[in-house]
């Protein structure tokens, strides 16, 4: 729901009064995302990183699969495309021998994510397809949104003609999203269509989104999605 100020306070309470170790790892994983939206890389990879030093001492599979996850996302958003491109083959590896498909699919979300910050558009896409199939098989509606949002993304980076499809999938997902409240998310999809928009030349409605985007990221201080709704915002205004 975005409130990350009062998930940190329950997952610090989590980690204070837990004496089970599998709980633990999970405080300190969750801690650990929620600080990489509030705080430094740094902070956050210390957390995620004690957490799946705890899970692959206890066997927690599960754990494993999320702390990498974290960290190939990260790794890529922080320019290191090829080391996440490993650890989300990792996770990738791990779902398919748990025969977990709704870690399968969020995993092979991130490693899309990695392949196509390498460039390497058509290979995410698909890879971003398969994540839909699997989420719309178990009915995830979150992880459908999510797909949605990325094969808009995917066919956004394709351009040209293929930008009428990308707002297509955006607004698919912005409308799940609203209907189950996931706020964080929603910012993103409506400032990724803004980038839509302002490739049409429609700056209006680029404007629109990313102010709405803009307007969320206030409440909820998801630093990140923050910038980047100011940048659609601003290049909207300068249209």
């Amino acid at each position: 729901m975005g409130d990350f100020d009062e998930a940190h306070h329950l997952f610090q309470e989590v980690l204070g009064t837990a004496d089970d170790r599998h709980e633990q790892a999970f405080a300190l994983r969750f801690l650990g995302k929620i600080l990489s939206y509030q705080e430094s890389k740094s902070s956050a990879e210390t957390y995620i990183l004690k957490s799946l030093a705890l899970s692959r001492e206890i066997g927690d599979l599960n754990g494993v699969v999320e702390c990498l996850r974290y960290l190939a996302w990260q790794s890529t958003n922080f320019g290191k495309s090829l080391e996440g491109k490993q650890m989300a083959e990792e996770s990738l590896a791990i779902s398919r021998w748990l025969g977990r498909p709704d870690w399968i699919a969020v995993s092979l979300h991130d490693l899309a994510w990695c392949v196509n910050c390498l460039g390497a558009y058509a290979e995410s896409e698909a890879y971003w397809r398969e994540s839909l199939a699997l989420s719309e098989e178990i009915d995830n509606q979150e992880g459908i949104a999510r797909a949605l949002n990325f094969i808009g993304w995917a066919a956004w980076c394709a351009g040209g003609a293929r930008l009428r499809e990308a707002k297509t999938y955006y607004k698919r997902a912005i409308a799940i999203y609203r209907q189950l409240g996931c706020r964080g998310y929603l910012a993103m999809s409506l400032a990724d269509l803004s980038l839509t928009y302002l490739d049409w030349g429609d700056y209006e409605r680029a404007r629109q989104c990313a102010r709405e985007g803009l307007a969320i990221t206030q409440e909820t201080g998801n630093l990140d999605i923050m910038a980047y709704a100011l940048y659609g915002l601003g290049a909207a205004l300068c249209g």
